[in-house]
C-alpha cells in the first residue's frame, strides 16, 4: 500500500514562520517609532527657533518682549488670537504660527509650545548652564527688578525621543514649572542674550 506524497509545510514550520515575521516587524516598527518621534522633536526646535527669531525682531522694533501677562501655550485658542499673535502678526503670518506636531493636552504629560515673557512679578526663572555636551537648566531668581520687565522670555516645548524640556531665550530660559516637570535639556547653542 502506497500512500500519498504530501507537499505543503507543516503547521510548526507556518508557526515558526509567523514568529519570525512578526519580530520582523516588531523590531522594525519600534525603530520607525523612536525616529518618527525624534523627527517631531527636530520639527518642535526647528519651531522654537523660528519663534525666538520672531521674537527677536520685535525686541529690535519695540524694546521689549511680547506681554502674554501669564504662561501661553499652543493647547489654548489664545495662541492663535491672543497676545503673543497679535505681537507676532507683522512677523509670522496666523496659518505659519507654529504649533506642536502632537500638540495635546494632558497636564505635564502634554505635547505644546509654551511662550512666556518674564514680569516684574518676581517670577523665579532658571538659567541654563553648559554641563559637558548637553545644557541643563538650573534655578536662578532673575525676573524681577525694574529693568527687567519685558526684556526676558523664554519658549519651550516637552521632548519625545529624551525626557525633558527644549528650552530657548533670552538668558533667562524656562521657569521653575518645567524644572519640576523633569527639567529643561537644549542640545544646540542659545539665542544670544
Amino acid at each position: 500500500m502506497t500512500t500519498a506524497k504530501r507537499e505543503g509545510f507543516t503547521l510548526v514550520e507556518l508557526l515558526v514562520a509567523c514568529t519570525v515575521s512578526l519580530v520582523v516587524l516588531g523590531v522594525v516598527f519600534g525603530f520607525y517609532s523612536r525616529y518618527r518621534a525624534r523627527a517631531r522633536d527636530e520639527k518642535r526646535k526647528q519651531d522654537l527657533h523660528w519663534l525666538a527669531d520672531a521674537l527677536e525682531l520685535y525686541y529690535s522694533d519695540y524694546g521689549l518682549y511680547p506681554n502674554t501677562g501669564t504662561l501661553r501655550s499652543s493647547v489654548e485658542a489664545r495662541w492663535l488670537t491672543g497676545v503673543l499673535y497679535t505681537a507676532l502678526d507683522n512677523y509670522i503670518t496666523r496659518k505659519n504660527l507654529p504649533i506642536d506636531p502632537l500638540n495635546n493636552t494632558g497636564g505635564t504629560s502634554g505635547y505644546r509650545y509654551w511662550y512666556q515673557d518674564c514680569t516684574t512679578s518676581g517670577a523665579n526663572c532658571d538659567n541654563c548652564m553648559a554641563l559637558e555636551s548637553k545644557r541643563i537648566c538650573g534655578v536662578i531668581s532673575g525676573c524681577s527688578g525694574a529693568g527687567s520687565a519685558r526684556r526676558l522670555y523664554f519658549l519651550a516645548a516637552k521632548l519625545e525621543a529624551q525626557s525633558g524640556y527644549y528650552c530657548l531665550g533670552t538668558p533667562v530660559y524656562s521657569c521653575n514649572t518645567f524644572i519640576n516637570w523633569g527639567g529643561c535639556v537644549n542640545r544646540d547653542d542659545m539665542s544670544p542674550p
